[in-house]
């Protein structure tokens, strides 16, 4: 797979197709890890994936566990530091989330205890790292909003958002954008009724 092909794969693309390199992806709410598959071989030098749910998290360790590239973190990111629900839905887990949604397509089959914490209180060095994807099922603001001052060292989001909030405790695309407009970082493509938005660090 050619570098180029890997990027039609991830939505990070909207980045590479305007000439701009991507060094490093923090990966909130990774899954199994099925992007990072695809950030490795577009040319990304290191990957940072968290992931809360155990089976999920299972597979990154058989996935990457041995990849020098990858660090993997078992722990839901948040604004407020608490140990909460998750509620895990069948299959793969994805779709999993600790926000009741209003109405979709998930069933849920049981509940994990896990570990919420803000990531600027991890202690984490983001050099080389530019790219921050967030999908957590709702959880979004929360998440961009734990990072602090640390947010301000990445120069492009890739955020799921929803026009409306499909979640109790979530907030709507909208909310999203102005927060991050406050932050510093321009909005580049559209809202949808639920899709990623790309943004980018203003110059």
């Amino acid at each position: 797979m050619t570098p180029e092909e890997a990027a039609e794969k991830v939505e990070i693309k909207h980045f590479t197709k305007q000439s701009l390199k991507i060094r490093g992806v923090v990966h909130v709410g990774a899954n199994d890890g099925y992007e990072i598959q695809f950030y490795l071989a577009m040319g990304v030098e290191k990957v940072l994936a968290f992931e809360p749910l155990d089976s999920a998290f299972g597979e990154l360790l058989h996935k990457y566990g041995e990849d020098d590239r990858v660090t993997l973190m078992q722990c839901a990111l948040g604004d407020t530091p608490s140990e909460s629900w998750l509620n895990v839905t069948q299959g793969d887990g994805m779709g999993s989330s600790f926000l009741r949604e209003y109405s979709g397509p998930y069933t849920f089959i049981g509940k994990q205890s896990c570990p919420i914490v803000r990531f600027d209180s991890l202690g984490i060095d983001l050099s080389g790292y530019d790219t921050l994807v967030v999908d957590t099922q709702g959880m979004e603001m929360q998440v961009i909003r734990g990072f602090g001052h640390k947010l301000k060292a990445f120069d492009f989001l890739n955020i799921e958002c929803s026009r409306v909030s499909l979640y109790e405790g979530g907030f709507s695309a909208q909310e999203v954008i102005d927060y991050l407009a406050s932050q510093g970082f321009q909005q580049e493509t559209p809202i949808q009724d639920h899709n990623d938005i790309m943004f980018r660090r203003r110059a």
